[in-house]
């Protein structure tokens, strides 16, 4: 212990007598360890954290997938449940003491004090009664819910987060009772949860106020699906009882979903032919549902991967500059005083070690600072992320961990080469020479530095390169001086003569609007994550049930594709004289028409949404281009527009009320001439105007909103590119100390050359050939690398070959050129050397 001791300390007074390598050194490693920990954080709390609950690891799922939004028909692997299947779920599995099921989206919802004409936006989520029971919260404030507030005709109620009642409403004690409009519905706050439960789910701005889920056909009266049987939209978490494993509840749930289905009228032959394919997967929901963990994990995997290829280079980068401190003489004199090859070492080693601490000090620092910048890119419209950015105990130790090993490990190499110097050297005398095989090393390490450099470089590229497909790709509209209102509508769903009102007061205030050129509203917006999907019937054409023709579809209001800036192909588009009373009409997208009519126009053929007798709804009256409406990087649907208030009939109630929903228009797109920037306040003014129970819940450009889609691919890309060029400078500032390192141990020999009529021009030659051929070998060794890497980004990739030989190329030319851009300054100033001086300083 104690040698160890001395080591350490002669380790530090060495490092403080060398205050510019130590502060490189420092600094290096702060920019390597500080990548490797910032997303290790991320990976932490996306992927390996529990809820902030009681006893988590007892808490097991339902389904292991994420769902979006409603779900119809079958799963086969179930992991979104109708409430009629969650309570059959609920009440036949006694292997659970409770079973919570809970809203699989946290919709924004305006909340204002009773009285109050000034509403604010929340996330809120529907919950069961024993939702706060089944995770173990308890309140900070008040009560948490219980199974009495969810039962049908009980009071409304509901409970707030801590973060938003400290954050909005400044810990007011005394709002805890009293009542609150809640999406349009008066309720009561009967508590506050517990400070930093944020609910069930890793994701942006989860919920902040939780409801009794029997409250849905309060709030949604016209379009309640608590009660269809064929909605599936709750998750489903349970606390297992003592004793139970969970083989056998798989097993159990699975026989009450396929009983619970058979007995379900709603299915078709084929469905009823598919049962036995239906099932359940009980998984951990220690972590809750992970919604992160799904969109981000191959990202910040293969963003770890490339960390760790930068603290690599780093620590070759170390490791030549430990090569090139420590003078072959001095090992050589210290191993002929008798020290051995293990304590040599060993007090290497430790040099490297406390250099590593050091370093993990600034790391932290870098850490913290890099993950709320990449927070920050991937989600940058979120007003909250459950991610602390500070550090903790684990953040501590993997950076301490990590710093030892890489000190030992970017040191082992210099300590092995000083510890095997023969000791005759020190009776030679040092510093004499060209540079020999103990220069052999350092030429080895930038060799190394080139080839990690060139994995980095590609990925990069490729990574950048898809970014730019996804961005410039034709989309079907325009982005430019466009905006995008969400609103909360009255709850006016289906009431067709107030609803028409309300939409030409809303088009008559919003185009006063100064600078609104074309303005219109409909259901959902392009790119905002949404997407209404049925089955459809098309006039003439067989339904074959086990393979139903399907289409997204959308209500829009007048002025809607020329508000987008989307290209009318064939026919007209929907006017203002396309009312309720009129002809039915529809307009379909060119993915539609080529698939359903690939031999014939679509105009004038007639389709509709639903079973046969809905076949003659709507008649196509013209096709639009193609509109990218989710995915970017997903083929586009078949998509179908209809008029906002032109509805069909339905024998069914559910369908009924699912059309009835779709009349409430919840976007509002405007044009706006060139030059405007914002016009939220005044959007804000108009929409109340035209009616004050139209709640705006937030307001973005078509250009932000676009770009959301793209923060998971932009992420990769800004980082990669980051990392990139952190290898990049690395690998020269690595060639660069090697080639001033080497030209130094051969000033003899350049001024003797010199001094026998070299020119100054054929020493630069010489020493970039060098350099040259290092950076070569490099490449040479990172180009098979580079491709094989890439391999691992194809699910990454849209647009660009796996193996792209253009990016390699150009990987390896920036590469090469900036490598041997930084050998150029050592090679000019070794020509420079003046003979006389060179010999004199030689001379012994």
């Amino acid at each position: 212990m104690f040698p160890l001791l001395n080591d350490l300390r002669l380790a530090v007074r060495r490092l403080r007598h060398q205050p510019g390598f130590t502060l490189v050194a420092i600094c290096t490693l702060a920019l390597g360890l500080g990548a490797n920990t910032a997303i290790f954080a991320l990976i932490r709390a996306t992927m390996l954290q529990a809820l902030p609950v009681s006893r988590p690891n007892e808490l097991y799922r339902l389904g292991d997938t994420n769902n979006c939004c409603v779900n119809s028909g079958l799963q086969g692997s179930y992991s979104l449940f109708s409430y009629r299947l969650y309570s059959q779920l609920r009440d036949g599995s006694p292997e659970f003491s409770s079973l919570a099921g809970f809203q699989a989206t946290a919709p924004v919802v305006p909340i204002r004090l009773a009285g109050s004409a000034v509403a604010s936006t929340a996330h809120a989520e529907f919950v069961s009664g024993n939702y706060f029971t089944t995770f173990g919260v308890g309140p900070t404030r008040g009560r948490v819910l219980d199974p009495s507030d969810d039962r049908p005709g009980a009071v409304p109620v509901f409970v707030m987060s801590h973060r938003l009642w400290a954050e909005a409403y400044a810990a007011d004690e005394s709002l805890v009772g009293r009542n609150l409009d809640v999406g349009g519905t008066p309720m009561t706050l009967v508590g506050v949860a517990a400070a930093g439960f944020f609910g069930d789910t890793f994701r942006p701005d989860p919920a902040d106020l939780w409801i009794p889920v029997n409250l849905e056909p309060l709030m949604h009266a016209a379009g309640s699906i608590l009660a269809r049987a064929d909605e599936d939209w709750l998750y489903a978490v349970g606390r297992l009882a003592p004793g139970v494993s969970v083989g056998p509840l798989q097993i159990h749930v699975t026989t009450e979903l396929q009983q619970w289905l058979a007995a379900q009228t709603f299915l078709t032959s084929t469905q009823r032919a598919s049962l036995a394919r239906q099932h359940i997967v009980v998984s951990s929901a220690a972590a809750g549902i992970p919604i992160l963990r799904d969109a981000y994990s191959q990202s910040l995997y293969v963003l770890f991967a490339m960390a760790a290829l930068v603290l690599l280079i780093a620590c070759a980068n170390l490791a030549n500059l430990l090569l090139a401190r420590a003078p072959r003489g001095e090992a050589a004199l210290r191993a002929a005083l008798g020290a051995s090859t293990r304590v040599m070492m060993r007090q290497s080693m430790s040099e490297g070690v406390v250099l590593a601490l050091a370093g993990a000090a600034g790391a932290l620092v870098v850490s913290v600072l890099a993950t709320r910048t990449m927070l920050d890119l991937a989600f940058p419209a979120a007003g909250y992320v459950p991610v602390d950015v500070g550090v903790s105990a684990p953040i501590l130790a993997f950076a301490v961990a990590l710093a030892v090993l890489t000190g030992v490990g970017f040191s082992v190499w210099p300590a092995w080469v000083a510890s095997r110097t023969d000791p005759i050297l020190a009776l030679r005398g040092t510093g004499r020479g060209a540079a020999g095989s103990g220069f052999l090393p350092n030429r080895l390490l930038v060799v190394a530095q080139v080839a990690l450099s060139l994995v980095l470089l590609t990925g990069a590229g490729l990574l950048g390169r898809s970014l730019e497909q996804l961005e410039q790709q034709p989309l079907g509209f325009k982005t430019a001086n466009r905006f995008v209102a969400y609103v909360a509508p009255p709850a006016l769903a289906g009431d067709v003569e107030r609803l028409s009102s309300l939409y030409a007061a809303l088009l008559d205030h919003v185009s006063r609007i100064p600078g609104v050129t074309h303005a219109s509203y409909s259901l959902y917006s392009p790119m905002e994550g949404n997407n209404w999907s049925s089955s459809i019937a098309i006039e003439g054409r067989p339904i074959d049930a086990n393979h139903r023709d399907t289409s997204s579809w959308n209500r829009i209001g007048p002025d809607y594709f020329d508000t987008l800036g989307t290209r009318l192909v064939a026919g007209r588009t929907i006017l203002a004289t396309d009312r309720p009373g009129t002809e039915h009409v529809a307009v379909v997208n060119q993915t539609f028409a080529k698939r359903f009519f690939p031999d014939s126009t679509a105009i004038d053929h007639h389709v509709g949404i639903g079973g046969a007798e809905h076949a003659h709804d709507f008649a196509i009256i013209g096709i639009v281009e193609d509109v990218k409406y989710t995915q970017a990087s997903e083929p586009v649907r078949p998509m179908l527009f209809l008029p906002t208030l032109q509805t069909a009939t339905y024998a069914d109630p559910s369908d009924a009320k699912t059309q009835a929903r779709s009349t409430l228009a919840t976007t509002v797109v405007l044009d706006t001439a060139p030059g405007t920037t914002s016009l939220e306040p005044e959007l804000r003014r108009a929409l109340a105007a035209a009616d004050p129970g139209l709640a705006v819940l937030r307001v973005r450009s078509l250009a932000q909103q676009v770009g959301l889609n793209f923060r998971v691919n932009r992420l990769l890309a800004d980082l990669t590119a980051a990392y990139g060029l952190l290898a990049l400078a690395l690998a020269s500032l690595g060639l660069y100390g090697v080639t001033a390192y080497g030209v130094s141990r051969r000033r003899r020999e350049i001024g003797v050359r010199l001094a026998l009529g070299a020119t100054p021009s054929s020493v630069v030659r010489e020493v970039l050939v060098r350099a040259g051929l290092e950076t070569g070998i490099g490449l040479v060794v990172g180009l098979p690398l580079a491709w094989l890497a890439s391999g691992t980004l194809r699910a990454l990739l849209y647009g660009v070959e796996v193996r792209n030989p253009a990016v390699l190329a150009l990987a390896a030319l920036a590469l090469g050129t900036s490598t041997i851009m930084a050998a150029f300054f050592p090679a000019r100033r070794a020509s420079a050397v003046n003979p006389t001086e060179a010999l004199r300083s030689e001379t012994p």
